[in-house]
């Protein structure tokens, strides 16, 4: 049993939820300043423990310097809302926070790294967000799925809708996406049915106006929505002279931060049209022109790579 700090259950652990003897589980966000625990009916060969935890540190200070087109940020909260479009497309968005083990010294050998994300449920578990949202070491293997934590009410709603992370069923570094299966975390109950983005079919117009929805610098939901589509035709991120005449991604001129990362991109009809991965080239390179748009990877050309690579989860996905 975990209690807040008045002693309120704010989540409940089952033994069934161990898969095996000695198994890591996340619970989901508990929102409380501290906690306590309660072990009932164990018996002699239980034990408990506290392997690691994530402490949401707040907003940051405001010194925004990532990715805006003027001085300050023209994004704001998604709630309080009255537009029942506008409330459904942001019901598809969430937040991912994880951590790993960091490289550090060898005076500090339990030092973690930690990050945050965002992402949009493309199927009811089904969750996509960038590639790189894998973290420093840029892979998503065992233990950073098992530390994932997905949450799509991060904008203090009473629903609790967090999820941990099982799978990666389809994913690429040029596109820079990945799809995660994720189920309800441990401990918590609610939110029930996922649906999931609907997803446009229609060609690209440059200049049309777009909305951007995300967790720029880990705060609660935002979007960006005084903002259109650039340019319909960029070359990938890891092919930044544009030598192989593909153009898998759209700029655009919303406000992000770190942490947008992956934030869908809907079009005026609340329609998925790509997800954010990247900002401003602030300084150029051998490689790299300077420029002051924000990329984004077209949702078109991840559909055409996993039906291509991932032909089952393409069918289930509709794609």
């Amino acid at each position: 049993m975990i209690r807040d700090q008045a002693g309120h259950l704010i989540a409940q652990i089952e033994r069934s939820d161990f898969a095996t003897a000695g198994a890591t589980v996340w619970t989901g966000r508990l929102e409380a300043s501290s906690i306590t625990l309660s072990l009932r009916r164990g018996d002699a060969q239980t034990e408990l423990e506290i392997r690691a935890a994530i402490a949401d540190a707040g907003s940051a200070d405001g010194s925004e310097a990532f990715s805006l087109q003027g001085k300050e940020a023209t994004w704001r909260s998604v709630y309080p809302t009255t537009s029942i479009l506008e409330r459904e497309t942001a019901e598809t968005v969430g937040i991912l926070v994880d951590n790993t083990y960091a490289e550090p010294p060898e005076s500090s050998p339990d030092s973690r790294a930690s990050w945050c994300c965002s992402g949009v449920m493309v199927g009811s578990d089904l969750f996509l967000t960038n590639w790189h949202c894998a973290g420093p070491k840029q892979r998503w293997d065992g233990e950073v799925l098992q530390n994932a934590v997905i949450d799509l009410a991060w904008e203090k709603s009473s629903v609790r809708r967090q999820f941990s992370a099982t799978d990666v069923v389809a994913k690429d570094v040029e596109l820079d996406y990945a799809i995660l299966r994720v189920r309800q975390a441990i401990g918590l109950k609610g939110g029930r049915t996922i649906f999931p983005a609907r997803i446009s079919r229609d060609p690209l117009i440059e200049f049309e106006p777009v909305s951007l929805i995300h967790h720029a610098s880990c705060r609660p939901k935002l979007i960006s929505d005084k903002c259109r589509v650039q340019s319909t035709m960029r070359h990938a991120w890891t092919d930044p002279q544009g030598t192989s005449g593909k153009y898998p991604e759209l700029t655009h001129d919303c406000d992000s931060e770190p942490g947008a990362s992956g934030g869908p991109i809907f079009d005026a009809k609340g329609r998925l049209i790509a997800i954010h991965h990247l900002g401003h080239q602030k300084v150029a390179s051998a490689m790299c022109p300077a420029d002051r748009v924000n990329k984004a990877v077209k949702i078109s050309a991840i559909m055409a790579h996993v039906r291509e690579t991932k032909p089952g989860v393409a069918d289930e996905l509709g794609w």
